[in-house]
């Protein structure tokens, strides 16, 4: 029984505030706005990494013209991977934020990508490139690997989403 309650309680962590509607039922669209969400700081970020879900936080810019390019892959990449959360952090919109990007990620090109694996940050990368972006991924996160398939088959018939 112990077991079992520790297991709601980390589900209860990791979808707190999702239930927007207040049934008691997360809804696909419900689901799909938390794991594709934008955080505001930092305790933010480090909440959902500690859950011990697949993380993926993309670092942007306001003025960042390539971070606005990737956006929409971003988010089809967030269709694609569902099991792994996908977060978007602005580098420049408060002091948490700049914290965050300056001296946890030590960013110097943005966009920069950070995974998390297990309450881990596994990886960063940076660029706004489709293979570079797939290749970590899948290399990185477990959540990611299971839908290599269906990410080859979205690549395929969406010429958007293919590697350059």
């Amino acid at each position: 029984m112990q077991r079992y309650q520790h297991r709601d309680q980390e589900y209860e962590r990791a979808f707190n505030g999702v239930d927007r509607d207040g049934t008691g039922v997360i809804s696909t669209e419900e689901l799909g706005q938390a794991i594709r969400r934008k955080v505001h700081g930092e305790a933010e970020i480090n909440e959902i990494v500690n859950s011990g879900a697949d993380v993926v936080v993309k670092l942007a810019f306001s003025w960042c013209r390539p971070c606005k390019a990737f956006y929409p892959r971003y988010e089809k990449f967030a269709e694609i991977y569902g099991e792994t959360q996908f977060l978007r952090i602005v580098g420049n919109e408060n002091e948490s934020c700049k914290h965050y990007a300056k001296d946890v990620l030590q960013a110097k090109i943005s966009p920069m990508f950070a995974a998390y694996s297990k309450g881990q940050l596994v990886a960063t990368w940076n660029g706004a490139n489709i293979a570079r972006f797939v290749e970590n991924m899948e290399r990185n996160l477990p959540s990611a690997r299971k839908f290599s398939k269906e990410r080859e088959a979205v690549q395929a018939s969406d010429p958007s989403m293919a590697p350059k």
